[in-house]
């Protein structure tokens, strides 16, 4: 919540356990939620919240109802919910707010599905979901997340065995307009060596930190 008028809420949770607020130059205010929530414009921004059910005291799965996306307008303070599920293996974690809509993808609370770590895009205004192309994710050795350049999504995913041994890892990229996947590194799970997809520079390159 900010303090100015008019007042905003929202918060960063859905950006997998992150905190932090953001200035946005075209508003000139500050918002609740971090960059990667914010529209290019710099007119809206999503959040997403959980609705608990009518009477509940405690903070519990059970007491869930059900979870929300929502848009803020900055300029009024206005927002509304554009996307509702009820379940935990429905995407409702918000990756990247970009020009052609909200990113959009599920971690593991309960187990990893096969669609965990994938992700969706969202259309802020209809509501509508689409699944883009299943990228060799492993949502428990899902290092760094996703992150974003123009016109691409970029992800360290890896692959195990059927004892559940990681047996390679790679980093890839997205093309969002094509859906045409293109592997930049790959790091062998024997070898001891893993990477971790820290950010995206100016000229839209990722930034890998490789790791003993």
């Amino acid at each position: 919540m900010t303090r100015e008028q008019p007042v905003l809420y929202g918060t960063s949770a859905g950006k997998a356990g992150t905190s932090g607020a953001t200035y946005v130059r075209q508003a000139s205010r500050w918002v609740p939620v971090t960059l990667d929530q914010v529209s290019p414009d710099g007119t809206r921004y999503a959040y997403g919240a959980t609705v608990w059910r009518r009477g509940s005291t405690v903070a519990s799965y059970d007491a869930v109802d059900h979870g929300e996306i929502r848009v803020v307008d900055i300029a009024s303070g206005t927002e509304r919910a554009v996307y509702k599920f009820f379940s935990f293996t429905d995407p409702g974690i918000i990756v990247h707010f970009a020009r052609e809509g909200i990113y959009l993808t599920k971690t593991c609370p309960e187990g990893c599905l096969p669609d965990s770590g994938q992700l969706w895009l969202l259309n802020p205004d209809s509501g509508k979901m689409t699944k883009l192309p299943d990228v060799i994710v492993n949502a428990k050795q899902f290092l760094g997340g996703w992150r974003f350049s123009e016109g691409a999504a970029w992800v360290i995913g890896s692959s195990e065995d059927s004892s559940g041994q990681v047996v390679e890892q790679r980093l890839v990229r997205l093309d969002l307009s094509s859906g045409t996947q293109t592997t930049w590194a790959t790091w062998d799970g024997k070898s001891q060596l893993f990477g971790s997809l820290e950010a995206i520079d100016t000229s839209g390159l990722p930034l890998v930190v490789e790791n003993v």
